[in-house]
């Protein structure tokens, strides 16, 4: 069982990713906020947000997409026993 739980580590490493992706969105727009390029407002539509947080609100959108299948995929092989060395 100790080995099957190794999965779950790079699964760790991805949700700490989202997380600093959701810091740096928020870092990037109070700064646009301070510098006078963006209103709170702006950020109810995406269309509007200045390119530096809108690179980064796209990359928190994609953590959505693909990676959901490696969540997916990363359960289902610990469930199934298929996470580990073989014995």
């Amino acid at each position: 069982m100790g080995n099957s739980t190794a999965i779950f580590w790079p699964v760790m490493a991805q949700i700490l990713l989202i997380y600093a992706i959701y810091i740096l969105v928020s870092v990037r727009r109070i700064g646009a906020i301070k510098a006078g390029k963006a209103k709170p407002a702006d950020f109810k539509t995406p269309f509007v947000e200045p390119e530096a947080s809108a690179v980064a609100v796209r990359n928190l959108s994609n953590q959505f997409e693909l990676p959901v299948l490696f969540f997916a995929a990363s359960i289902s092989l610990y469930v199934t026993g298929g996470a580990g060395l073989p014995r």
